[in-house]
């Protein structure tokens, strides 16, 4: 058989062209073939690194939420440790009270009275003293002075000042105003009042602890 008559023919060839662009046609496939699970496997790729940045972030939120719950946790500890010690210290204050109680029963009838009077038969508390512990006041004021003169007083020898103010009222209330206003210590007081025309008043007068004595000079 004459080969080079083969070569020449042209349906030879046609047959050589459409294998050649059968056999690239299949090459081609397989490197999209390829391509395509070279895609596919980045793609794979990706999502699983995603992925594990996603369980990274999600274990430090939950190491960050652990740390957290623990330091909770070594709070109330210690909040516990410390309401145990106050009520260790409120134990041992019971123990020396009932200490104390069963030193008490079983001591003698008169000590026991004896305490028992010293708890219950306190001695009153000090009343209030409007004017101050053992003080009285004295209120002086005069219906007299038609004329405009002052007056001047004096208690128990020492000057006290001078006053000009002259009420119409027989009988003032305590500490009223436009009258003179002393405190005074309790007990017997000298009080002399004189005037700018040698008019005087003069006598003694008690005042006890608390008392307001009003003093009229007509």
């Amino acid at each position: 058989m004459d080969t080079s008559n083969i070569i020449l023919r042209p349906s030879f060839w046609y047959v050589f062209i459409a294998l050649v662009i059968f056999v690239l046609f299949i090459y081609g496939t397989h490197i999209d073939s390829g391509k395509t699970e070279l895609q596919v496997t980045k793609q794979e790729l990706q999502a699983s690194r995603k992925e594990q940045s996603i369980y990274i972030k999600d274990g430090e939120l939950k190491t960050k939420q652990i740390k957290e719950l623990n330091e909770t946790i070594s709070k109330q500890q210690n909040k516990i440790a410390g309401h145990a010690e106050t009520i260790l210290q409120k134990d041992e204050l019971i123990l020396k009270l009932n200490n104390s109680i069963s030193e008490l029963n079983n001591r003698p009838v008169k000590v026991v009275t004896k305490v028992q009077d010293k708890i219950v038969n306190k001695p009153a508390p000090e009343p209030y003293h409007e004017f101050g512990t053992g003080n009285g006041k004295i209120t002086i004021f005069s219906t007299y002075g038609g004329d405009g003169s002052s007056l001047s007083i004096w208690i128990d020898g020492v000057y006290q000042g001078i006053f000009d103010t002259y009420l119409s009222n027989r009988k003032l209330e305590c500490g009223a105003i436009g009258a003179f206003n002393k405190i005074v210590v309790k007990g017997r007081h000298h009080i002399i009042a004189k005037d700018q025309l040698n008019r005087k008043w003069e006598s003694d007068y008690s005042i006890a602890e608390d008392e307001c004595r009003w003093i009229r000079l007509r």
